[in-house]
Order: structure tokens, then C-alpha cells, then sequence
């Protein structure tokens, strides 16, 4: 999938989530923002980051626009900086639509 290849997922991990993002990483909210430097350098490898919570109705979307901030404010080329998503339905529509594909999700048990 040429949009997953290109892309750096974020989320959160969450005792009751029952799966995760194959390829993603999961980074608690409260990290995101005292990290910020280091993750503007680590999302410059990617045409997209594509964060999610649960529902994408809090944490989610708080911390893309933390970080959309931060793009625009780095001195890179805007032309090299990612496009900044929420994945929409957070983990919880990913694993509905997604849950029962290996290539797409590590399931846990």
C-alpha cells in the first residue's frame, strides 16, 4: 500500500486497545509535546503523519496540531515538510475495518 509506505502513524497505546497499527508507533499524549524537536526531525522522513486516539476526538487531533505548529515553524523547505492527518474514527474504526488483517494490524491477544 504506497500510502501506508509513505506514512509514519502515531497513537497512543490504551490498556482496553485490542490491536495496533502494523508499522506504527505508539506514543503516550504526554510525551508529545516536551518532544517535539526530535519528532519535527523524525516526521521530516515522510510525506505523511497520520495521528489517531481511540475516537480521534481528543488526543489525537490535539497533538497533529501540535505538531503542524512545529512544521511550520522549523526552518525546513516547505516543500519537504509532511501533510499532518487525523485518522478519522481513531484505533477503534482502524480495528473495525482493519482488525482481522495481518498485513494491516498486530492484533493482541
Amino acid at each position: 500500500m504506497p500510502f501506508l509506505s509513505e506514512s509514519l502513524l502515531t497513537g497512543w497505546e490504551a490498556s482496553q486497545q485490542t490491536g495496533f497499527i502494523k508499522g506504527a508507533i505508539n506514543l503516550p499524549a504526554q510525551s508529545i509535546y516536551p518532544t517535539l524537536p526530535g519528532l519535527v526531525q523524525l516526521f521530516a522522513g515522510y510525506s505523511r503523519v497520520v495521528f489517531h486516539c481511540q475516537s480521534s476526538n481528543g488526543r489525537g487531533p490535539r497533538a497533529a496540531g501540535w505538531v503542524a505548529d512545529a512544521l511550520l515553524a522549523s526552518p525546513s523547505p516547505a516543500e519537504g515538510r509532511p501533510r499532518v492527518l487525523v485518522l478519522t474514527g481513531g484505533i477503534k474504526a482502524w480495528l473495525a475495518q482493519h482488525g482481522e488483517t495481518p498485513s494491516l494490524t498486530v492484533k493482541l491477544e
